[in-house]
């Protein structure tokens, strides 16, 4: 993840460093097929990012 977030990051110090924190603060997790991430109506605390593999987005129970 951090290969792929720096070469997308500006070139200023203070932008490599603010990603390298971010990017620190990261943690790993997988998921089942079929699981939630996040519910529709929940309290999101969390910001996901899918390095691999796909997910759905369902609001009012319909894929969008």
């Amino acid at each position: 993840m951090r290969r792929h977030t720096a070469e997308a990051a500006a070139e200023s110090d203070a932008a490599k460093a603010e990603l390298a924190e971010a990017v620190d603060a990261m943690e790993e997790t997988r998921n089942a097929p079929g699981s939630y991430i996040i519910k529709e109506g929940e309290k999101g605390e969390r910001f996901f990012v899918c390095e691999s593999g796909g997910f759905e987005v369902l609001v009012g129970g319909k894929v969008v």
